[in-house]
C-alpha cells in the first residue's frame, strides 16, 4: 500500500495494528522506503507519526533517507533527516608528529560520525591526508557518509581534496554518486577535479542540481588560464 501510493490503506492497516517497521525479506524495504523512494510525502508522514523508523536500513544499505535523497525529494528527505548540518567554523591546534593510532581513531570516528571524536583525533595528530590510493582516505570517507560538517573540517585541515582511495575513487565521485548536493558544491569550490569517474556517478541518478555544478566546474576547468 505504501509502495503505490493509497495513504487511506495504509493508515486503516495500521489501525489494525499494522507492524510499521517489518521489512520485506526479499530486499529489507520497510513501508517508510518504499514511501520516501516513490515520493507519497502524505504516507511517509503517516508513518513517522505511527513511529517508523527512519534509520532502519534495507540489504543495500539504505535508509529511508538516502531514497528520498537519490530521487529528489527535498521535503521528504527533510522530514526523515531533519535539517542540514551546518559547517561549523573550529580552529584546530594539532600536534605535528603524525600519529598512526590517532590516524586510526579518525578514521573510527568518522565511520561512527562523531564530529568530537574526529576534532579530538586532529588534535592528536591524526594524518588527514594520506597517500592517495590508501585503503581509507579520510575526505572520501566523510563523503561517502553524507558528512558535510567533517568534510569541511578535513579541507580546512589540509586534506587534499582530489586524492583518490585504493579503487581510484575521489570524494567527488563518492558525493555525486550518493547526490549530496551541497557536499558536490563544497568539494567544487574547493577545487575538486571534475573527472570522468564523477561525471558517471553524477549521470546514474541524472540529478539536476549536480549535473548543473559538474558543468560549470568542468566550464571552469577546461578555460584557458
Amino acid at each position: 500500500a505504501a509502495d503505490h501510493g493509497h495513504e487511506k490503506i495504509v493508515k486503516l492497516l495500521l489501525e489494525y495494528g499494522a507492524e510499521v517497521n517489518i521489512q520485506s525479506k526479499n530486499d529489507g524495504f520497510s513501508a517508510l522506503m518504499l514511501a520516501a523512494d516513490k515520493g507519497h510525502e502524505g504516507i511517509v508522514r503517516l508513518l513517522l507519526e505511527n513511529d517508523a523508523d527512519s534509520s532502519l536500513a534495507g540489504f543495500a544499505l539504505r535508509t529511508a533517507g538516502d531514497y528520498a535523497r537519490l530521487k529528489g525529494y527535498k521535503a521528504i528527505e527533510a522530514l526523515l533527516v531533519g535539517p542540514e548540518r551546518k559547517i561549523p567554523d573550529i580552529k584546530i591546534q594539532r600536534k605535528k608528529d603524525i600519529n598512526e593510532g590517532a590516524t586510526k581513531a579518525l578514521v573510527n570516528a568518522i565511520w561512527n560520525d562523531d564530529f568530537d571524536g574526529v576534532i579530538k583525533s586532529i588534535e592528536n595528530g591524526a594524518d588527514v591526508n594520506p597517500p592517495s590510493g590508501s585503503e581509507d582516505i579520510p575526505v572520501v570517507l566523510a563523503a561517502a557518509q553524507g558528512h558535510i560538517d567533517i568534510v569541511a573540517l578535513l579541507l580546512q585541515e589540509g586534506a587534499d581534496v582530489n586524492a583518490k582511495d585504493s579503487v581510484d575513487i575521489s570524494a567527488l565521485t563518492k558525493a555525486c554518486g550518493a547526490c549530496y548536493i551541497n557536499i558536490v558544491d563544497l568539494l567544487i569550490k574547493n577545487g575538486a577535479e571534475v573527472t570522468s569517474n564523477a561525471a558517471i556517478a553524477a549521470s546514474i541518478h541524472k540529478n539536476p542540481d549536480i549535473l548543473k555544478l559538474l558543468n560549470k566546474a568542468r566550464t571552469m576547468q577546461s578555460a584557458p588560464q
